[in-house]
């Protein structure tokens, strides 16, 4: 990441405005943000001033890329967010087990509907990740739950078409 803060436009975001890409020095997000993951999503509040001297402040989102994935502790299993969200039309789902046990992901719509398994049976210890392709379903909010023994947790993620 290097030494300096660097901006750099890409695509227009579902609000309409260029999203921007900033590079910071990872210690310096740990040290205001506490420790962040591949993925995180983090709402925050940016305030400033443009070179006309006209102040701005607004909320935006920011997506942390790269850094390391969570993974479990001695005895937790991690969901992490998924990849990129929002997301069109494919996302990746990845989750880490602390020992060999039985797994089931699924995807629910807001109704509570199961959408699709994306993942059921043994799996071991370690990192994992899966694709969903929502190319057959609308755009909306998903949920997408992982059951994992004893531990279950949901997190949700957005597919804009």
């Amino acid at each position: 990441m290097g030494g300096s803060i660097e901006c750099e436009c890409n695509t227009l975001g579902p609000d309409g405005y260029a999203d921007l890409t900033l590079k910071f020095v990872r210690s310096l997000i740990v040290e205001f943000l506490g420790e962040v993951y591949d993925g995180d999503v983090i709402p925050l509040t940016i305030t400033g001033e443009l070179t006309d001297g006209t102040p701005f402040e607004g909320t935006d989102c920011v997506v942390i890329l790269g850094g390391p994935p969570p993974v479990a502790t001695a005895s937790t299993p991690v969901l992490n967010s998924n990849y990129p969200n929002p997301f069109n039309p494919v996302t990746q789902i990845s989750f880490s087990l602390p020992a060999v046990c039985d797994v089931k992901l699924q995807v629910f719509n807001v109704m509570g509907q199961l959408v699709a398994t994306l993942a059921e049976g043994s799996y071991e210890a370690g990192v994992h990740s899966v694709s969903w392709d929502g190319s057959n379903v609308a755009s909306g909010v998903y949920l997408y739950r992982l059951q994992a023994a004893d531990f279950v947790d949901a997190k949700k993620m957005i597919l804009l078409k």
